[in-house]
Parts: structure tokens; C-alpha cells; sequence
């Protein structure tokens, strides 16, 4: 069986990760902490596991923000409701399926987590040289 989780980070800039509790109201969305206390969290930030893992074994979200080994591009983690899965886009639209977007299924080979939309924005200005 696949694995639904969720991550959001709170307004104190804490992440939350959970797969009992996922709350939309009109007051925002509402995950369970670790203590199963319900916390209110920064609605943009929420983002769903992938069900996928990156070449080092960390799971990947929704907003995260990868980077190709082979190539050292970087791309972002985002849903393509037309094609009704997970992909990987291209820098300029961060966290959107677009036209440039790609298959995720080489990811846990060849890609790995370099960090997310959120907390890691300066990633997204460009490539970086190694």
C-alpha cells in the first residue's frame, strides 16, 4: 500500500509531517504534529508526498527542489493535473507543471533533494556551477 503523507510548515516556521490529519476549512489547513495536537500551517506549503525517494533515500514533496546528478539541472517537484502525476519542471515556474515538465520515474536514480520552494528560494535563481 502506498504511503499518503503531507507536509506544511506552521507559522512558526516549524514542518509538519502527517498522514492521519489533513483539515481544509475556511480558517485555512490543519495537520497533526507529532503528538497528534492539530496545528494550523502556511496553506502555500503544503505539498504531498511523491511516494517516490531520492537517489540518498529522502522523500520527495511536492515544492521540493531537486537536482540531477548526470546533468546538475535543476528542477522543481510539482503536481500536472492533466497528466494526473507527479513531475519535475523547470526552474522558471517553480512548483507549476508546464510544457517543460518531465517524468519523475528516473528520479530516485539520478536526482536528489537540494532543498524546497520555501525554505530555499535563492535556489531557484539559477543553475548552480560547480
Amino acid at each position: 500500500m502506498r504511503e499518503i503523507l503531507f507536509r506544511g510548515k506552521r507559522y512558526n516556521g516549524e514542518w509538519i509531517y502527517d498522514s492521519e490529519t489533513y483539515i481544509r476549512d475556511g480558517d485555512g489547513i490543519w495537520l497533526s504534529d507529532d503528538d497528534l495536537n492539530v496545528v494550523q500551517v502556511q496553506e502555500d506549503t503544503v505539498g504531498q508526498y511523491t511516494g517516490m525517494k531520492d537517489k540518498n533515500g529522502e522523500k520527495i514533496f511536492e515544492g521540493d527542489i531537486v537536482k540531477y546528478s548526470t546533468t546538475c539541472e535543476i528542477f522543481t517537484v510539482a503536481w500536472h493535473g492533466s497528466f494526473a502525476e507527479f513531475v519535475i519542471s523547470e526552474l522558471q515556474k517553480p512548483n507549476k507543471a508546464t510544457r517543460g515538465s518531465k517524468n519523475m520515474y528516473l528520479v530516485n536514480r539520478y536526482c536528489e533533494v537540494i532543498g524546497n520552494i520555501y525554505d530555499n528560494p535563492e535556489l531557484l535563481e539559477g543553475e548552480e556551477n560547480e
